[in-house]
């Protein structure tokens, strides 16, 4: 990815350890982005006037975290995790 833009790695080798990181995590979601455009290319060729959807919609979509955590969702893996620490302790019985 970085050679794509700089044909050499030794720029960002030189960069301070954090520019080096965000040059890194820019160029990943540069990547990313530019896949997702390619998919969206494709499904824009299936929507009609009804289901159009611009392609900031599309990546916010794509991107949008999967997992909500929740105060009950911790609640419940705490539960989960306790109830297995004690079956542990019993000896799995």
């Amino acid at each position: 990815m970085l050679l794509n833009r700089y044909k050499s790695i030794d720029y960002v080798m030189d960069l301070d350890i954090n520019e080096g990181i965000e040059q890194i995590t820019q160029a990943y979601r540069m990547d990313a982005e530019d896949k997702l455009y390619k998919q969206y290319l494709i499904d824009y060729g299936n929507m009609d006037k009804e289901h159009y959807m611009s392609f900031e919609s599309y990546k916010e979509k794509a991107f949008k975290p999967k997992v909500v955590v929740t105060e009950k969702n911790v609640k419940e893996i705490l539960k989960e995790a306790e109830r297995i620490k004690a079956m542990d302790q019993k000896g799995g019985k």
